[in-house]
């Protein structure tokens, strides 16, 4: 696989890795913090007839230089699966009951974590990931730390500030055939919601019934568009008919010092990084 020059991974220990899991693709971002031009993204697609743990484990062995050891190592995983919990009420014996609670289809075999996020990590983000998968990876990367991609996305975002604003925010992220929608109120994080696979039509109709049912106003809130604008391009004018400020938000404005990769990267996972 091809690397620009100024990565050498033969001091990896310089360098933070990022692995991406999103069913039906892998990715992964090597970065040194503090040189821009040691950048670099890579990414394949998965076939849908081939177990997911059987793709992986042929792209980590083929790439095996992943295994090194770096300054960090990085899983972030990239799924509709979360839910948060107060951290005043939550009880890390009790993870597994919390996402039953909330979906009513079980996924099966999977590994549940929590992470704290929010003002002071008030909350925790519960997820899962196939318990399969988590221990492959944890067996053959070097010390890594698990992480949801609507965590980055909160930090990136800036739903933890906790300052008081004339006006609530709604930020929508798509990617791949999912949108992540967050609400966020004087910097406080309100709700984290997740859909998959839906219509236009559908999507408009969730939107809106979240923002009337978080009391958002037509005139003053504002709503931000993040991701892929492919996805989310059609869609601003459905929005603008709706609410007033309809704005688009980018990636993080260091990834632009980052060269052509950065452009080509998942802002999720560019805000994990950066």
């Amino acid at each position: 696989m091809f690397f620009p020059d100024t990565i050498d991974l033969s001091e990896s220990e310089k360098y933070v890795l990022a692995v991406r899991l999103q069913t039906g693709s892998f990715s992964f971002a090597i970065y040194q913090p503090g040189k821009n031009d040691a950048y670099v993204y890579r990414g394949t697609s998965f076939k849908s007839d081939i177990p997911y743990l059987q793709q992986l484990k042929r792209t980590i062995f083929d790439l095996n230089f992943l295994t090194q050891a770096f300054l960090r190592t990085w899983v972030e995983i990239v799924s509709p699966r979360h839910t948060l919990v107060p951290t005043l009420f939550f009880d890390p014996k009790e993870k597994d009951n919390y996402l039953d609670k909330t979906f009513s289809v079980e996924k099966g075999q999977d590994q549940v974590l929590s992470e704290g996020i929010g003002l002071d990590n008030d909350k925790q983000l519960v997820f899962d990931v196939d318990k399969d998968v988590y221990e492959f990876l944890s067996r053959n990367l070097f010390s890594p730390v698990f992480t949801h991609h609507v965590a980055s996305l909160q930090r990136l975002f800036n739903l933890n500030s906790g300052k008081t604003e004339l006006f609530s925010r709604m930020y929508l992220y798509f990617s791949g055939n999912q949108v992540d929608v967050f609400v966020t109120r004087n910097g406080e994080i309100q709700t984290i919601q997740s859909f998959t696979n839906e219509s236009e039509q559908n999507l408009l109709y969730f939107v809106i019934n979240i923002w009337k049912a978080f009391d958002m106003s037509q005139l003053n809130d504002r709503l931000f568009l993040s991701g892929d604008s492919n996805k989310y391009g059609k869609l601003i004018p459905l929005f603008s008919k709706y609410i007033q400020y309809v704005e688009q938000k980018g990636a993080p404005s260091e990834a632009f010092l980052l060269g052509d990769d950065a452009v080509k990267t998942p802002i999720d996972l560019l805000a994990l990084l950066l």
